[in-house]
C-alpha cells in the first residue's frame, strides 16, 4: 500500500512539473499546428533514401471519417502520422501501438481522436532535447500504464515524453 502511494505521489507531482515546463516553454498551445507542422518538416527532408510528397492544403485540413467512400484527394490522420513520424514506421505499425495506448487511456478510437494523439506526439518529438520519438513515447505509455492510476491520454503522453528526456 505504501508503494502504491508513493507511485501515486511521484505521479501527481511529475505531472505538475510537466505542467510548469509545457506552460513555461508554450507546448500547451495547439497541437494540431504541431501535427501540420510535422508533417511539413518530415517532407522537407533531405534525406535521399526517402521519397516525400508534400500533401496539399485539402489533403491535411479534413481528414477522411468514412473510409467506405474514401476520395484519393483525402489523407487520414494514420496516413499523416506515417509520414511525420520518426522512424519509417507504417501504419499498421502506428495503429497497433496507437490503438493499445489510446484503449488503455480511455480514449475513444476514431479519426479526430488519431488526429489529437498523433498531433500530441509530434508537438512532444519536436520539444524533445535528446530525440525522443512518437514510438518511444507510446511504447512508455503502454509500459507505465498502472490501472489504479486515473489519467488522460494528453497527460500520459506528456509524462512518458518527460520521463524518456
Amino acid at each position: 500500500m505504501k508503494n502504491k502511494n508513493v507511485l501515486i505521489i511521484l505521479v501527481i507531482g511529475a505531472l505538475l512539473l510537466l505542467c510548469i515546463y509545457c506552460i513555461a516553454t508554450g507546448l500547451l498551445g495547439s497541437f494540431s499546428d504541431g501535427f501540420q507542422e510535422g508533417v511539413s518538416e518530415s517532407n522537407t527532408k533531405t534525406d535521399n533514401s526517402q521519397v516525400s510528397i508534400t500533401p496539399t492544403d485539402s489533403e491535411v485540413a479534413e481528414p477522411e471519417v468514412n473510409n467506405d467512400s474514401k476520395d484519393q484527394e483525402e489523407t487520414s490522420a494514420l496516413e499523416m502520422m506515417e509520414v511525420a513520424f520518426e522512424g519509417g514506421y507504417s501504419q499498421s505499425e502506428i495503429k497497433e501501438k496507437l490503438d493499445e495506448a489510446m484503449t488503455l487511456y480511455a480514449l475513444e478510437i476514431n479519426e479526430e481522436n488519431y488526429s489529437k494523439a498523433g498531433s500530441a506526439l509530434i508537438a512532444l518529438r519536436k520539444e524533445s532535447k535528446t530525440g525522443v520519438t512518437e514510438m518511444d513515447i507510446l511504447d512508455f505509455m503502454i509500459e507505465m500504464y498502472a490501472e489504479d492510476v486515473n489519467m488522460s491520454f494528453p497527460d500520459a503522453a506528456g509524462l512518458a515524453a518527460g520521463m524518456l528526456e
